[in-house]
């Protein structure tokens, strides 16, 4: 009796597609799963351009396109409303890109289910601060997820929300004229300290250096530096006097 080949000649020219077998469930199974994350990643950073291009100065203007926005993608955005309710408090308050000059902490111990307009607020402004001290969003965000613990819930559970930020931080700190400014005004002002310092030991130097100043502080030793000029001095005259004493 023949025995039936495992492969059928429409599956090798590739008329059907062949059927898993064993392990190769599961490799479809991965390969699904990533393009499933890979499209909810994509929709995230819709959603992260759509928020960002209505953002302004006033937070209260940002939480009404925030509100809208995230009616309109409620199923994408349920897992992060589940686990951090007053997001759009937060988010209103990142597009306003506040100048801030610290950062204000919350409780380590409170849940983000817990948190009203002042937690919030606080978390929402301060990614402002961490964009001015960082020179990329990548670092600027997770500055800020490590200073609020009870974000990593949202960054290790909520698929596509790291991307979202990401491209909130990235935004923000490309068009944000805050960052330069205290960057170039830090840097303008160490190398004005850096240009007084030169001009104050430079001029030190030079009154040292005069033949008036010389003599008096032969004259007056004063300090470590001076008492050894006058005994370097006096040794050398001392010399002098023997030798002529002694003749040729």
């Amino acid at each position: 009796m023949r025995r039936r080949s495992s492969a059928s000649l429409r599956e090798i020219v590739g008329l059907v597609e062949p059927v898993p077998v064993g392990g190769g469930i599961e490799i479809q199974r991965a390969t699904e799963t990533s393009r499933t994350n890979c499209d909810m990643i994509a929709a995230w950073t819709a959603v992260a351009e759509a928020v960002y291009e209505m953002r302004s100065n006033n937070h209260k203007s940002n939480f009404n396109h925030v509100k809208r926005i995230f009616k309109e993608n409620e199923a994408l955005l349920a897992a992060l409303m589940s686990r951090c309710p007053t997001f759009m408090i937060i988010l209103a308050h990142i597009l306003e890109d506040k100048f801030g000059f610290r950062v204000r902490n919350v409780s380590f111990t409170s849940a983000m289910t817990d948190w009203e307009e002042e937690e919030s607020k606080r978390v929402g402004c301060s990614l402002a601060t961490f964009l001015r001290n960082r020179k990329t969003g990548e670092h600027a965000v997770d500055a800020w997820r490590r200073n609020y613990v009870q974000l990593e819930e949202l960054f290790t559970e909520v698929i596509g929300f790291e991307a979202f930020m990401l491209t909130l931080a990235n935004n923000t700190l490309q068009d944000s004229v805050y960052g330069t400014v205290y960057r170039v005004s830090v840097g303008a002002f160490l190398s004005m300290t850096d240009a007084a310092t030169d001009i104050y030991v430079i001029s030190t130097c030079v009154n040292r250096a005069k033949p008036g100043r010389a003599s008096e502080a032969f004259e007056h030793p004063q300090g470590g530096g001076n008492h050894t000029a006058y005994s370097n001095c006096s040794a050398s005259r001392s010399i002098g006097r023997s030798r002529s004493n002694r003749g040729p």
